[in-house]
């Protein structure tokens, strides 16, 4: 068990430093819900530095998911019920 942990670790880590290297960005037309594709796959979107509120709806976590060739892993669907259906 503990090798698996070890490569979640691994894995995480790389995701981190590619996120410094972001190569695209994909907007949402009707929310303005930015998703920056950091490898190939690969999406997080960075949340705002601040306390959640009205203004910002909730939309304070970084979130993440990964394209698999059958599925999709979320990392985090967010801050609030807004911005996890902002992610969709």
């Amino acid at each position: 068990m503990p090798y698996l942990t070890k490569n979640s670790v691994k894995f995480l880590m790389k995701c981190c430093l590619l996120m410094a290297s972001v190569t695209a960005q994909i907007s949402h037309a009707d929310n303005g819900y930015v998703v920056n594709e950091v490898s190939e796959g690969i999406f997080f979107h960075e949340g705002v530095h601040e306390d959640a509120n009205e203004e910002n709806q909730g939309k304070i976590a970084n979130v993440g998911f990964i394209i698999g060739n059958d599925c999709i892993a979320v990392i985090d669907t967010g801050g609030s019920y807004l911005e996890g259906k902002s992610l969709l």
